[in-house]
């Protein structure tokens, strides 16, 4: 679609003291304008008209007396007069070069003199995208960027943006995340030309280890001496519970051994949860520091091809 351009071309004047020596140029090849007396001191009224004498192939402007304010003049006084010619496009004139030929006549005198005009190709209506480049941030700290979307041609529609990484340092952990916090879709149209959205990038915290201490100064759990102690105990009271006269060398044997076995088992337990009470928890590194890419992708509705984008950079110290 080509927008409606209007040209106007004044200066077409035509001076009672120059008789016609040119339309809109004396006989010394000077600019229109010029008044005075001579060339026999013509007066009287002159009629302007204009047509198209040469055009591109296929090419439709036109040009007529309606396009000449005024179409005539009076010459009755020796002072210069002028008309303005204006020509109109529409969005279907096809480009290329004129030849407007303007025509003077008073009686049986005419001259002509002639005007070039030039329709150039319609600007496409599209829009472009740019985005600024935040300052820089510390892992676990988030950055914007202002993403602004700004039309060309008269375009009017909707436009969508999206935001992602498209590029980090070597072997970088913790990646940064992107995406459009605000504003999108940015609507345009001829009253609103451009619009404005927020990419936020996120970043993740360095976090430390995290160190359990040991219970018991690493000498087992509390409980373990009490456990020890309480199968003792057990043991005992097992061995006087038994009758005297059914005690024998083999219930004692028995006895022992169980002692030493709930012993031994109360050992293991405290020295196992003794040496685990040192354990950690594991810590992140963050993001890795470093330069990163990111690139907000539009989508036009109408869409404009190529696809417009852009990028901006976050440096994470």
């Amino acid at each position: 679609m080509r927008p409606s351009i209007k040209r106007s071309l004044t200066g077409l004047l035509v001076a009672g003291a120059l008789a016609f020596s040119g339309v809109g140029a004396d006989a010394r090849g000077g600019g229109g304008g010029h008044g005075g007396s001579g060339m026999g001191g013509f007066t009287g009224i002159v009629t302007l008209s204009c047509s198209v004498t040469t055009q591109p192939s296929g090419g439709n402007l036109t040009c007529g007396n309606s396009n000449l304010s005024p179409s005539s003049v009076d010459l009755t006084t020796a002072a210069a007069q002028s008309s303005t010619l204006s020509v109109t496009t529409t969005s279907s004139t096809v480009t290329g070069a004129y030849t407007l030929t303007i025509t003077a006549t008073s009686g049986a005198i005419t001259h002509t003199t002639t005007v070039n005009v030039f329709v150039n190709p319609a600007a496409s209506k599209n829009y472009t995208v740019s985005a600024t480049t935040p300052s820089a941030i510390s892992p676990g700290s988030n950055a914007t960027s202002t993403i602004t979307v700004a039309g060309n041609g008269g375009y009017a529609g909707s436009v969508t943006l999206t935001c992602a990484l498209t590029s980090s340092p070597s072997g970088a952990s913790d990646l940064p995340n992107c995406s459009i916090t605000s504003g999108s879709p940015v609507a345009l149209s001829t009253g609103t030309t451009s619009g404005t959205a927020t990419a936020t990038v996120t970043t993740t915290a360095v976090t430390a280890d995290l160190v359990y201490p040991k219970v018991g100064n690493g000498k087992g759990w509390p409980g373990s001496g009490l456990a020890a102690a309480s199968g003792a105990l057990l043991s005992v009271l097992i061995f006087f519970g038994i009758p005297a006269r059914r005690r024998s060398w083999r219930s004692m044997l028995g006895i022992l051994v169980a002692m030493v076995v709930i012993g031994t088992l109360s050992s293991c337990g405290g020295g196992s949860s003794g040496g685990g009470g040192g354990g950690g928890g594991g810590g992140n590194p963050g993001t890795t520091a470093g330069t990163y890419t990111f690139t907000v992708t539009s989508a036009g509705s109408p869409a404009v091809t190529p696809t417009p984008s852009a990028t901006f950079t976050v440096s994470v110290n």
